[in-house]
């Protein structure tokens, strides 16, 4: 079950309104915001109560009544622990206040600036699944909450062209050869190189290149590789000779990219193809 609650500091009178999901729900759970943590550590928790304001049927519904009782209560700081007006809606649906997200900032780039920090934090988590770090009950809300926010509620999804926020951002090379790097460095299972070949051709159909598009990529590669030829052999070995890699690419359903992978030794095969400069 997903609830809204409101947890009061029996000492102070200060309060916190927040969202859980939970399968009982006298579980004695007081809340995850820092301001609150901090207090509870302070104060203890016998000297905190929590009640329920109201039971939800999604956990996204009831992080958007989370701002309704925020001002109901009045528990934003300094009056109460609540840092954002929202509560915990992010995501592109709302969030913290400008003040706050430049303080987060700042007291990011002030821990995250150090390389020893940064390294201690990468040990920690590398190599460790969300069960592993945080046991099987909060593993299964945060991959719930995961699949809410950026999948079934996720106000991008879907969005292509000039309707995605990111339109006509640019990366750097210096940002470009960071993304690259760490995708090559990361192993991905079969089942994961079949879902990401499926989604690719799923979005080729649903959004193909415009003519403008195409046109630029064609003009892009000419003369590139035209002194070179190619050696490639298909799943049932028979070899072909090939000078145009994007053409020929095109017309056997591949990508021409992941065959140069493959020349480069960055792939072993691209759908059983094989491929080397001839």
């Amino acid at each position: 079950m997903n609830i809204v609650y409101l947890t009061e500091n029996l000492i102070t009178g200060k309060k916190y309104v927040g969202s859980h999901t939970t399968e009982e729900i006298n579980d004695n759970y007081l809340g995850s915001g820092q301001a609150l943590k901090h207090s509870i550590k302070k104060h203890g928790k016998e000297n905190f109560k929590r009640i329920v304001l109201k039971e939800c049927e999604t956990t996204l519904e009831a992080r958007q009544l989370e701002e309704f009782y925020i001002n109901k209560y009045n528990t934003l700081s300094p009056n109460g622990y609540n840092i954002s007006p929202k509560g915990g809606i992010l995501f592109g649906l709302g969030g913290h206040s400008e003040e706050t997200k430049k303080k987060i900032g700042l007291k990011s780039k002030e821990r995250f600036g150090n390389q020893e920090e940064r390294d201690k934090i990468s040990l920690r988590f590398k190599g460790k699944t969300l069960e592993e770090l945080y046991g099987i009950d909060k593993a299964n809300e945060i991959k719930q909450k995961r699949k809410e926010f950026f999948y079934e509620n996720n106000p991008i999804k879907g969005k292509f062209g000039e309707d995605n926020p990111n339109f006509g951002s640019k990366r750097s090379d210096e940002t470009r050869a960071k993304i690259s790097k760490s995708n090559k460095d990361k192993p991905k299972s079969d089942k994961h190189k079949k879902s990401l070949s499926l989604a690719w051709e799923k979005r080729k159909i649903e959004h193909p290149h415009t003519k403008e598009t195409l046109e630029k990529m064609r003009k892009s590669m000419l003369g590139k590789n035209a002194k070179n030829t190619y050696k490639l052999t298909d799943p049932n070995n028979n070899e072909y000779i090939v000078k145009n890699m994007a053409q020929f690419a095109k017309e056997n359903n591949l990508q021409h990219s992941c065959l140069f992978k493959v020349i480069r030794g960055e792939r072993k095969h691209h759908k059983g193809w094989k491929c080397e400069k001839n």
